[in-house]
């Protein structure tokens, strides 16, 4: 999921809320972009319940015939299941942040130290498929960047073409 911080005055697109951003400058983008860690939908629930009668049914079965290392098993894999959900809810979600403004663009990881570009000679370039993973790229000179690597390919697309028009119009560009 990504967010448009700050946006200038007259560079609104249909999907982008203008919000207050302390560290933008006048005139710059901030884009904030997260991992999405939205709760499990009603299909989702469904499938772990599904899972687990499954694993209690495979307990209990080959327990009645006398044979206890299945039920181990079964028992280890739901708790294996239980244990990565629960990992998985206590970490932070990845975020990065995206600032471009008329002189630089820079991009910041969770955790991570920023990386500042050139805005005049900084390009967008993308890699890969829809089906083997898009990957975006900020390109300036003999330095690539990966950018987005928290969101979905679907958001990747929609960002690659609202990052690639404010790119133009930041150097001055027509499109």
């Amino acid at each position: 999921m990504y967010k448009v911080l700050a946006c200038p005055e007259g560079q609104k697109g249909p999907d982008i809320r203008k919000e207050s951003a302390p560290r933008a400058d006048s005139g710059a983008i901030v884009l904030h972009m997260r991992e999405n860690r939205s709760h499990l939908s009603q299909e989702a629930r469904a499938a772990l319940a599904v899972m687990v009668v499954l694993f209690m049914a495979t307990s209990i079965l080959p327990l009645l015939k006398g044979v206890h290392l299945v039920p181990l098993f079964s028992i280890g894999a739901m708790a294996a299941l239980v244990a990565g959900i629960e990992y998985h809810k206590s970490r932070r979600p990845a975020s990065e942040t995206l600032e471009l403004d008329a002189a630089r663009v820079r991009h910041c990881v969770s955790g991570g130290e920023a990386v500042v570009l050139p805005l005049a000679t900084t390009r967008l370039a993308g890699e890969g498929s829809e089906a083997g993973g898009l990957r975006l790229f900020l390109r300036s000179g003999w330095r690539d960047v990966e950018i987005a690597r928290c969101l979905s390919a679907e958001e990747k697309r929609s960002l690659a073409i609202l990052l690639a028009e404010r790119l133009r119009l930041a150097r001055g560009e027509r499109p």
